[in-house]
């Protein structure tokens, strides 16, 4: 009897990237950051789980970020950032950067960004968490900076 050893694991992880509003020229980036892939009834790979099965009430897209202040640890069971301030961050890019790579980048102008310090990044499907992190070390986003932040999301035979 031949047994399958391989598991699939998925894992997540983004950065941001700061940038001078009026020139566009990148003031820095941030280290990656990992994240949490949320497991909890409808959200997260719960909504995987029901696509797969023909349950398309959530769809599994990626749709939108939020931003947020809140600093307690993610955990499977997060439906929402602790204390969210920006909201409907804006996908501007998306691709299959490989058979088991997905690469999304949100893009937040100086505008809808108010100044100072954030301390969690949440990706959704439609108004579904999907994925939580804590933001380390935060990010500190001052007067005239627009940002992007670059998301994977990586599927492993382990």
């Amino acid at each position: 009897m031949i047994k399958q050893k391989d598991k699939v694991s998925i894992s997540g992880k983004y950065r941001f990237k700061i940038w001078d509003a009026k020139t566009g020229k990148l003031i820095r980036t941030t280290q990656w950051n990992k994240n949490l892939i949320v497991v909890n009834e409808n959200s997260g790979l719960n909504i995987a789980v029901k696509n797969l099965l023909g349950n398309f009430t959530y769809n599994l897209e990626i749709t939108k970020a939020k931003m947020g202040t809140g600093t307690a640890t993610p955990n499977s069971n997060d439906t929402d950032l602790k204390n969210p301030v920006v909201d409907n961050i804006a996908l501007a890019n998306k691709n299959e950067n490989s058979t088991s790579e997905v690469f999304l980048e949100f893009f937040i102008s100086d505008a809808e960004c108010p100044n100072g310090t954030y301390y969690e990044f949440g990706i959704f499907c439609g108004n579904r968490l999907f994925a939580r992190s804590l933001i380390s070390p935060a990010l500190t986003k001052s007067t005239g900076q627009d940002i992007t932040a670059e998301y994977t999301i990586n599927f492993y035979n382990t």
